[in-house]
């Protein structure tokens, strides 16, 4: 059907079909946004690209304030200058491209919008930090210039919107755009192995959006209706052709033993719809090939009501359930489980004919390696909620297991790789003030690690400490991915830090939290501690 008809028979309109699958739309893209986010591209490029383009561009619009582009409307470009000023960001590095008054490099908002008069320009950063006696000094804390300090480092503007920093025309599409209400359970009619039309189809069954004689006589057109799925004639609407016709329930009959025991059939067919798909998990082979039988076997039913009616064929039962079994199977060849599925739901699927494959779990052994001189850093970030209340924490221990120092600080709110960073960053701080060489520092964080060995941030909320964690580690020191379960003295300490919402060290055994003496023990003895992983 196409989008005016979804417009003439339910009333969707084009806000509702513009938006992502998550939020209950089709993810069709709004032309508005897009040039806006275009617009908003080219600014940037201007600003702060690298290429001969960028190069030149630069030169020729030099001056403009605001930017205005010929052949780009005027109140689009405006729009976009005003995204990109609020969006933009400063990382000081040398200082010397940051502009200290008008630059938004220190808290949300540059000093000039906090201004009475007209702010002065032409100020870097690198000209205030290096003289203290500067007049600009007075306009920001002086707690600030304390907790900064200026790198070799080329100065870095930032993209705001893009967890890494970097421009991308989605982060600014998604900025631009209205956000609605996010469902995740309706993206499991969208899943990449499902037939596209069936799940087109489920989504406008969802909304309403088929044009039988009940929806049709609903928008004023008179209309005589018959049902084509019937052997004697009834009025046709959506309840009736998808459930109570003569092909529905000889179909609903058949898929009747895939449906799950928290599924409540309910005689309207979009609460039934809903109910499948908010308790039925497509991570299990039940669950996926229930929502999948049934998304086929509604789309194979309008299949065969649209045959029957302007074709004048009828196709058999025993065909559509063979060309769903067809799908189904072909679905699941490509798929992988990693969840079982209980011992009688998997005797049903069997005796339907559906075999699957599933990821076998092997037991591994681990233990806590102790380094062979120096010391060694344990370092956990925790966050209750993701992103939600967060903690870190950590402990130096020498060769023979004995801790020299822990610490436990809370951070407030934020996510895990926030907390992850912050607790590496404290260490190696706490390492650095008792003058320790840390032979080793383990992290249970495989994307702090990597980002780390690569030399490349993963997320600008997290710059500060990642660039002060980088600096901090020696050339003798290596930063080394564990599993959490030789990483458990340090879960514990973070933890603990959101518990008490506080922010302590600890300097022997006896003063440690109670939740984290057992797993010191582990650790120091040399116990292995087991894991089960997929092979």
């Amino acid at each position: 059907m196409a989008m005016m008809d979804l417009d003439v028979v339910t009333g969707l309109h084009g806000k509702k079909i513009q938006c992502p699958k998550v939020e209950g739309g089709l993810g069709i893209r709004n032309i508005n946004h897009v040039q806006t986010s275009l617009a908003v591209k080219q600014i940037w490029t201007i600003l702060h690209g690298t290429s001969l383009w960028a190069s030149y561009a630069r030169r020729r619009f030099a001056g403009l304030s605001p930017l205005l582009i010929p052949g780009i409307p005027n109140h689009l470009m405006l729009h976009a200058n005003v995204l990109v000023k609020a969006n933009s960001r400063w990382f000081p590095g040398k200082g010397d491209k940051v502009d200290f008054i008008h630059d938004s490099w220190y808290g949300d908002q540059s000093i000039a919008e906090s201004l009475l008069g007209p702010p002065p320009a032409g100020i870097t950063l690198q000209a205030v930090v290096r003289d203290p006696y500067h007049p600009a000094r007075s306009l920001i804390s002086p707690q600030v210039f304390l907790d900064l300090y200026l790198t070799q480092d080329k100065d870095k503007c930032i993209w705001k919107p893009s967890s890494s920093g970097e421009f991308t025309t989605k982060s600014t599409y998604d900025l631009v755009r209205h956000t609605g209400v996010r469902r995740p359970a309706i993206q499991k009619i969208w899943h990449h192995l499902f037939n596209p039309r069936a799940s087109l189809f489920c989504w406008k069954l969802l909304h309403r959006a088929v044009a039988v004689d009940g929806r049709i006589s609903e928008c004023g057109i008179p209309l005589v209706s018959k049902c084509n799925c019937c052997a004697i004639p009834k009025c046709e609407d959506l309840n009736h052709v998808f459930i109570g016709s003569d092909l529905a329930t000889t179909l609903w009959r058949w898929f009747l033993p895939l449906v799950q025991n928290n599924i409540h059939l309910h005689p309207q067919l979009t609460t039934r719809l809903l109910n499948f798909i908010n308790n039925t998990n497509t991570q299990t082979p039940s669950g996926f090939i229930s929502i999948y039988c049934l998304t086929l076997m509604l789309w194979e039913i309008w299949r065969c009501r649209c045959a029957a009616r302007f074709d004048h064929k009828n196709n058999r039962p025993t065909d559509i359930i063979h060309t769903i079994k067809f799908n189904v199977g072909f679905a699941l060849g490509k798929m992988v489980f990693k969840t079982e599925t209980a011992w009688s739901a998997s005797q049903v699927l069997l005796s339907y004919g559906f075999t699957y494959h599933t990821l076998a779990k092997q037991t591994k052994l681990f233990r806590w390696i102790p380094p062979v001189v120096d010391f060694c850093l344990n370092v956990d970030g925790a966050s209750k909620g993701n992103p939600g209340l967060c903690g870190g924490g950590g402990c130096i221990r020498d060769k023979h297991g004995n801790v020299l120092l822990a610490f436990s600080n809370y951070y407030g709110a934020g996510n895990s790789l926030l907390a992850e960073a912050r607790a590496l960053c404290d260490g190696l701080r706490l390492a650095h003030f008792v003058g320790v060489h840390l032979l080793a520092i383990y992290s249970d964080s495989s994307t702090l690690v990597q980002s780390m060995q690569q030399g490349k941030c993963p997320s600008w909320l997290i710059h500060h400490w990642w660039r002060s964690s980088r600096d901090l580690l020696d050339n003798g020191s290596s930063l080394v991915h564990v599993f959490w379960e030789t990483n458990q003295v340090a879960d514990r300490l973070a933890n603990h830090a959101i518990y008490t919402m506080c922010n302590e060290v600890f300097w022997r055994f006896k003063c440690f939290p109670y939740a984290c003496k057992g797993p010191l023990l582990i650790d120091k003895t040399s116990l292995l501690n087991i894991r089960l992983s997929y092979c």
